[in-house]
């Protein structure tokens, strides 16, 4: 008779994978990957917040919809999807933005290519979506073969058609050159547009960064077509286990949680004194450090997950246990958030600060998620990861329309006018999402000192030229920035 504390594990046997199908339309791969590549070029050389970017991941997402190289309409649904996160990238220029964008954007692109022919984002696992992304990984290398349809399928007629070209430019491209020489030297106008400005060495740079981007946008065409329906292993661990790994960390939860209460009586506060503190600077401290602990614990949520057996979370006491974890932990986010208040109270925002605020919040909102799945809300679904993305989604469109930056800006000009600390170095040298709010509070600010010290922390500095003017807060900035400069100051 088996035990009630040890689960039977039974390995599934793997699904055969499809083969490698052919590209239904390799010409127009060539030339929207031709497209992406010189693009993401121009762009990037730009900086990543332009919208020459953005054409970039559109041509990238339309290579996926297109001919059904990404199967399934759901899939679909995630490439197109990515399309919201790459448009910020033309509407802010602030460094977060761009790599919360940039993040978002990958994933939900990498999410459409492993899910393209197959399963459901909306019922997976963490291990599921490794596999799967290993796989497609895997199927990369193989995106240069889609090109060879592209070519003639008669070889002899394209050597001899190719001989023929090759005579006529070897005949005419001397004759021509002598003609261009001459034009060049007759007219300065003519040479400046036949007479290369571009340096070898920028040259070969454009050219190879292109080839990169190329092989990239096929290399993600490839790994669509194929689909490798991965089986996650189960975990092997049985209730014992599990029991005991849930314990042992509601016992260090329970613990901080007596600490935080010891730390209000008087024999807390002789601990924080001879620890070199006053109880302002313990009230203020340890965020971060909150925030990783945070993290941590979700990590070890999600491996105890993994690592159970199959019908160990159907047991009553596992369930208690891994409701009762992230509960606790939950408290570890609003001690973190309440430290984080005092010390902004005490020296300001800036944007790391408000970040890991928000990622707090996401972490928050992510161990109530697991309180609700542990509890088993949800049935049978593996629905946390696809909630846990989709919250993560949420808030990082929810910053590009309010602007962190200038958020920043406001929060600690309405400090400063309270007769409170204040940086001004710090807020000239954000951003151009920043700009306008800078300027604003220079000119409307209810503070003299406030208005002075921006004004004296301002340098005009040079507008958004090329590439980098391609976006909407930089233009906003520009205009701005003349508005200012060209009136003298006081």
């Amino acid at each position: 008779m088996q035990s009630p504390w040890v689960a039977e594990t039974r390995w599934p046997s793997p699904s055969p994978a499809r083969p490698f199908p052919v590209d239904p339309a390799p010409r127009t791969l060539l030339l929207l990957t031709l497209g992406a590549g010189i693009a993401l070029d121009i762009g990037v050389r730009g900086g990543v917040h332009n919208v020459i970017i953005v054409v970039g991941v559109v041509c990238v997402v339309v290579v996926l919809v297109t001919n059904r190289r990404v199967e399934r309409a759901a899939a679909r649904r995630l490439a197109l999807m990515a399309l919201v996160p790459a448009a910020f990238l033309a509407l802010r220029t602030s460094p977060w933005l761009a790599v919360s964008n940039l993040a978002a954007t990958a994933v939900l692109l990498g999410l459409a290519v492993s899910f393209s022919r197959s399963g459901s984002v909306g019922d997976t696992t963490p291990v599921a979506i490794v596999r799967r992304a290993g796989a497609a990984v895997g199927r990369a290398p193989r995106g240069p073969v889609l090109l060879r349809h592209a070519l003639p399928r008669h070889g002899q007629g394209l050597a001899r058609h190719g001989g023929r070209i090759g005579r006529a430019v070897l005949t005419a491209v001397p004759i021509l050159a002598i003609v261009i020489a001459l034009l060049a030297s007759a007219d300065p106008v003519f040479k400046g547009m036949v007479v290369p400005h571009a340096h070898p060495a920028a040259l070969v740079g454009h050219l190879a960064l292109i080839t990169i981007f190329v092989v990239c946008t096929l290399g993600t065409a490839a790994a669509a077509l194929g689909d490798a329906r991965p089986e996650a292993r189960p975990g092997r661990f049985g209730t014992l286990e599990i029991v005991v790994m849930l314990t042992l960390a509601v016992a260090v939860l329970t613990l901080f949680a007596v600490a935080q209460l010891v730390a209000l009586s008087g024999a807390g506060h002789r601990l924080i004194v001879e620890a070199g503190m006053t109880p302002a600077e313990y009230a203020r401290r340890g965020f971060f450090q909150l925030c990783w602990a945070t993290g941590t614990l979700v990590a070890f949520l999600a491996i105890v997950r993994g690592l159970a057996a199959p019908g160990v979370f159907d047991r009553a006491a596992v369930r208690v246990l891994s409701g009762v974890v992230p509960l606790l932990a939950i408290g570890l986010v609003v001690v973190s958030v309440r430290r984080m208040a005092l010390y902004d109270a005490a020296f300001g925002m800036t944007m790391l600060r408000l970040w890991v605020v928000g990622v707090a919040v996401w972490m928050g909102l992510l161990l109530a998620m697991f309180v609700a799945r542990n509890v088993g809300i949800g049935g049978s679904r593996s629905w946390l990861l696809a909630a846990a993305g989709s919250t993560a989604l949420v808030l990082i469109m929810v910053a590009n329309v309010a602007n962190p930056e200038a958020f920043v800006v406001h929060h600690n000009v309405a400090r400063a006018e309270g007769g409170r600390a204040f940086d001004p170095g710090y807020l000239v040298e954000l951003s151009d999402d920043a700009f306008p709010a800078v300027v604003g509070a220079m000119e409307h600010s209810r503070s003299h000192g406030v208005r002075a010290a921006l004004r004296q922390a301002f340098s005009c500095g040079s507008p958004s030229t090329g590439v980098a003017a391609l976006n909407l807060a930089a233009n906003r900035a520009d205009t701005a920035r003349r508005g200012l400069c060209s009136s003298p100051r006081p």
